[in-house]
């Protein structure tokens, strides 16, 4: 039995964390919640949390994007290793909580 232990990710030290009111209702409105990461940045996680107990979120995850994922009241998406943009329209104003670790 070997005595070494290797691990292939990083240790979050920290999440740097947000809320956002996204009044927009379209996605030619979208409100921009994280832009995307420098070049010398790497998000090893992303936590989207819509806080809402009645309203929908939509992420885009493009400036191009016109549709986007849905986020139901209360729901949340992580995604991992993403370093794009991430922007929001809900179907009436929410508050949309951001979190992300950086490694």
């Amino acid at each position: 039995m070997s005595s070494f232990v290797r691990f292939s990710s990083p240790f979050l030290k920290g999440l740097t964390q947000a809320n956002t009111s996204v009044s927009a209702t379209t996605a030619g409105a979208a409100v921009t919640l994280l832009a995307k990461a420098e070049p010398h940045e790497r998000r090893a996680v992303v936590i989207v949390q819509n806080q809402n107990t009645t309203n929908y979120v939509y992420l885009l995850l493009n400036d191009s994007n016109t549709a986007g994922l849905l986020v139901p009241p209360l729901g949340a998406v992580t995604f991992d290793n993403y370093n794009g943009i991430i922007k929001a329209y809900a179907s009436a104003a929410s508050i949309v909580h951001v979190a992300y670790a950086t490694a």
